[in-house]
């Protein structure tokens, strides 16, 4: 579940507006936790690289965390996770990789395709065998919906529900996902010394729920700080028992390839 939080962090391209790519480090942290989920302490980091290629966008993820559980046993979780998308967004690729305490919990990859007939679409996944689960609604990839919670802000909007395929759990379809958009709020520092650091920041509350569950209690929510440029100031993840905060710490320009 923790492979979730900087697939939020895929950015967005409309009007005259350029995508910033860009590498940040962010550093996690428990910011809640109730006494029945046994976590008492998180520490770790992820590295997200987003990179500008001829046809999409390349994000790349690793992360590191140690939980810190009852009676001093800790559980650390290792992931890399990887993908790409086309700038027109009809086409996904996905590659996970997951340890838990030294040991393999999560090894594969797979694609998605969309187009105008819902009921022709699928994602494959390839692991031990390829699986095929079909994406019988109208689906986006993240890019896609972050472009269009962004359309939505600027225009005022309040409220941006969507169809979110990721393809970070083995045979799942998609996640029914509302979107809460505050008002542009203006950011009082720069700790960063970089252009990349904007002066104002939409406050967005993100609710995930399986499509079979969409009425009941979301499985978890985000809480972010969305750049005008993509970039995530802060974010928290909420499990119900526990959340965790994610806090910028380094960020860099990263080069476009040559076409």
């Amino acid at each position: 579940m923790i492979r979730f939080f900087l697939l939020f962090l895929f950015s967005f391209s409309i009007n005259c507006l350029a995508i910033e790519a860009h590498k940040a480090e962010y550093i996690l942290s428990l910011y809640e936790s109730t006494q029945s989920s046994g976590i008492f302490g998180v520490e770790g980091k992820s590295i997200y690289l987003l990179r500008e290629e001829c046809n999409g966008w390349d994000t790349e993820e690793d992360l590191l965390v140690n939980f810190q559980l009852q009676d001093n046993v800790e559980s650390n979780l290792i992931s890399k996770w990887s993908t790409f998308e086309t700038f027109s967004g009809k086409s996904y690729q996905f590659d996970l990789t997951e340890k838990i305490n030294d040991q393999n919990t999560s090894n594969f990859f797979g694609f998605a395709n969309i187009s105008k007939n819902n009921k022709d679409n699928i994602a494959v996944y390839i692991s031990d065998k390829e699986y095929q689960v079909n994406l019988d609604a109208k689906i986006e990839f993240p890019i896609m919906q972050l472009k269009n919670i962004i359309t939505a802000a600027k225009q005022n909007k309040k409220v941006y529900n969507s169809n979110l395929f990721l393809g970070s759990e083995l045979q799942v379809s998609y996640n029914v996902v509302s979107a809460i958009i505050g008002p542009l709020t203006p950011k009082t520092n720069n700790d960063f010394g970089s252009n990349l650091i904007q002066d104002y920041y939409w406050p967005v509350y993100l609710a995930y729920y399986k499509p079979i569950l969409e009425l009941d209690k979301p499985e978890y929510t985000i809480s972010a700080k969305l750049q005008e440029n993509g970039v995530i100031l802060e974010y928290i993840i909420d499990y119900g028992d526990f959340s965790i905060i994610s806090s910028l710490k380094n960020i860099s320009s990263v080069k476009k390839n040559t076409c």
